[in-house]
């Protein structure tokens, strides 16, 4: 049996309970998403911006970090109150209230959006390569992108995260409430490796198309799970991390860095992406997760705290959501084509696409989302 939880004393919080730290990383991994669809995904062959293409890619991974994020936070909060009769309850009402008013909102504004483009919306990339819509009401388009082997319209494309958050949902907190801590633990160790071992297999043998080693839930628990690990870990084998804690950010580092430079090794980026992409940022962001924790006095732990970092991580959700419409509409409506970066004139469109991101985001979460979520945490475990 595992020691009682709470054997390592975490780093410290604010008013309600947030570790500030990881509100600010929830930033930069909103940060790294935008950047890559604003830079290199944008830059194509006879760009003059062709060099975003060398910045290494770990620098874009802001999925496997969001992940990472959610099942450490996720994982947590269910191992402080698994024995609690409102477990179940209380999570999904406070999911429901974070999660599902945006999410309906963008579905909404997307069929209002295909509706205002008429008969030529599919020529525009917002809307173009569509699939069945009924999936994306049921959280099931990871599914239907896979039977299709598309991400869909750019207008939802990045809600395959989603869904696969959403089925996580269903998932860990039952785990959490029937089976004992130690049993989770190694069913998170078995889930990291399972998802490495599947995206072999479906490279390999053809398993599902290539999108399903991307977008399905059990192809990408090596992230969700290494968050529940560094979760785990905290409160029942905290001495253990204590002793160690100078190494955690040096292993942090040191990963990083090593796997920063990989790709410019002779014939490895295709050995990267088909097989241990993943998994690798997934142990990188966990113990970069791990060293902000048990850390709280470091440079970087600090800056990450600061009100506007913090900031930016509250606009995370809809900034992911949100800025790859914005971007498609102002190349659409001040330039009359698709987002490229062609010429230096298109670093004017990004900048207006930027500043209409975080001008909607703003008005997002002070307006609409912080008040749902305040209502969501009136109920209590």
């Amino acid at each position: 049996m595992p020691p009682p939880a709470r054997t390592f004393s975490f780093a410290a919080t604010d008013a309600i309970g947030r570790i500030p730290s990881l509100d600010g990383l929830r930033g930069v991994a909103s940060l790294m998403v935008m950047a890559y669809h604003f830079g290199p995904h944008i830059a194509r062959d006879g760009s003059p911006f062709l060099f975003l293409h060398d910045i290494p890619p770990l620098f874009f991974q802001g999925v496997d970090l969001f992940f990472v994020l959610s099942g450490f936070l996720i994982g947590g909060i269910l191992l402080d109150v698994r024995e609690s009769p409102r477990l179940f309850s209380t999570f999904y009402a406070r999911r429901a209230f974070r999660i599902f008013p945006l999410y309906y909102l963008t579905l909404v504004l997307y069929f209002l959006g295909l509706a205002l483009a008429g008969p030529q919306a599919t020529s525009w990339r917002l809307f173009e390569n569509p699939i069945p819509h009924w999936a994306f009401w049921f959280y099931l388009q990871n599914f239907t992108m896979t039977a299709f082997n598309t991400f869909g319209p750019v207008w939802l494309a990045g809600t395959w995260s989603l869904a696969i958050e959403e089925q996580f949902y269903l998932v860990l907190p039952a785990a959490v409430r029937r089976i004992s801590p130690e049993t989770l633990w190694r069913s998170c160790w078995i889930a990291f490796g399972a998802a490495l071992l599947l995206r072999v297999v479906i490279a390999k043998f053809r398993l599902t198309s290539p999108m399903g080693a991307y977008v399905l839930l059990p192809a990408r628990m090596d992230a969700l799970s290494a968050g529940v690990i560094i979760a785990y870990a905290l409160r029942y084998r905290g001495a253990f991390i204590d002793r160690r804690r100078a190494w955690w950010p040096r292993l942090a580092v040191g990963l990083g860095l090593a796997w920063a430079v990989y790709p410019y090794f002779p014939h490895a980026y295709s050995i990267r992406l088909a097989v241990i992409d993943h998994t690798v940022n997934a142990v990188v962001f966990a113990l970069a997760l791990l060293s902000l924790v048990i850390l709280p006095a470091s440079r970087i732990s600090r800056w990450l705290s600061l009100g506007w970092m913090r900031e930016i991580g509250n606009l995370a959700y809809s900034t992911y959501l949100f800025h790859p419409i914005l971007l498609g509409l102002t190349f659409r409506l001040l330039k009359g084509s698709d987002p490229l970066l062609e010429s230096g004139a298109d670093l004017g469109l990004l900048a207006v696409a930027a500043a209409a991101t975080l001008a909607v985001t703003l008005g997002s979460w002070h307006l609409f989302e912080k008040p749902l979520v305040t209502i969501g945490h009136r109920f209590r475990y």
